[in-house]
């Protein structure tokens, strides 16, 4: 009888940690990593070396997602799972959070942006980018160190979960933003604005963001002509996801990518608007937007180059000073 009931209990434990690992959408990597064919972007300088590898079922978790995309879907939110960096599965409830104004979500449907609310951790916000390039995620949690999960096999079926954990001072690093002056001008808006508080009423300002890219940003993610911007949005789309994150929480703001942001995607590193030199982007930014856009028809501009490693802020605090 003993015998018996013991062996019904481990049965019992075995399923409940069985099912911690996998659902639908997730189950657990039992893969030697030597056997799997890398995502390029594992081979980077930042890429960590403590993670936890899981399958996705990327079908089931894009049908899940975009039940509730669009102006038809029945539902404004819904329940999916992720693994965690502890190897267990946790559930978000989600919600539909485009980085793309109308026009251009909808002539890319398949690259979509959401946002969601810890159900398993309480303390836990996520934010989440899906296209047909992969998955990626940023989870935020309280007192804890953030949360990301990315493809891990160049096939994008295995995807890597781990935490927050770069090393600083490792990575290059080059920020060539002249920042006294624009110290100067922005301690000068603050006192004459005074120090008041203004309240926003708890919504997000949200602002328009015109994205250009150099040829050799656009080829690091597949694309060499202007059949293939879908590569260049969805890499923009990740991206912007998670800063939108940082954003939203720190500044409550969201950046919104405008709708001909393919008018200022290149794609040949020789006839681009950008030179090699960092500290000359923000010149040929301003002018390359300013044609190609207009400068009235955004908020704020900025530029990815594919060099890595650095960057220029261009203006420190613009988003508070307007």
């Amino acid at each position: 009888m003993k015998k018996s009931l013991l062996l019904v209990v481990m049965l019992t434990l075995y399923s409940v940690l069985g099912f911690s690992q996998s659902d639908k959408f997730w189950s657990a990597s039992n893969e030697s990593l030597t056997t799997i064919l890398t995502d390029k972007a594992v081979a980077r300088l930042s890429f960590p070396k403590e993670f936890r590898l899981f399958k996705l079922n990327a079908e089931a978790l894009k049908q899940q997602l975009f039940s509730i995309t669009g102006h038809q879907s029945q539902s404004h939110s819904t329940i999916i799972s992720l693994p965690n960096a502890d190897g267990q599965l946790e559930k978000f409830e989600v919600v539909e959070a485009s980085n793309f104004e109308p026009a251009l979500q909808a002539q890319y449907p398949e690259i979509r942006a959401f946002s969601g609310r810890g159900l398993t951790d309480r303390s836990a916000t996520l934010k989440l980018s899906m296209s047909p390039q992969g998955v990626q995620t940023m989870v935020f949690r309280s007192e804890k160190e953030n949360e990301f999960i990315e493809a891990y096999s160049k096939d994008r079926t295995v995807y890597a979960v781990f935490q927050s954990q770069r090393a600083k001072g490792q990575l290059p690093w080059t920020c060539s933003t002249q920042d006294q002056e624009m110290f100067a001008g922005l301690n000068g808006q603050i006192a004459q604005r005074g120090t008041g508080i203004e309240s926003s009423a708890g919504e997000l300002k949200t602002m328009r963001l015109a994205q250009s890219c150099n040829g050799e940003y656009a080829n690091y993610f597949g694309a060499t002509s202007v059949t293939q911007v879908g590569l260049v949005l969805a890499a923009f789309n990740a991206t912007l996801t998670r800063c939108n994150g940082v954003y939203e929480k720190d500044l409550a703001l969201h950046l919104n990518l405008i709708a001909n942001t393919a008018d200022v995607i290149f794609y040949d590193p020789n006839t681009d608007p950008y030179s090699t030199t960092l500290s000359q982007w923000n010149g040929q930014l301003q002018n390359t937007l300013n044609t190609f856009i207009g400068a009235a028809n955004y908020d704020i501009g900025h530029m990815f180059g594919a060099s890595g490693g650095g960057g220029n802020a261009g203006c420190i605090g613009c988003v508070c000073g307007t």
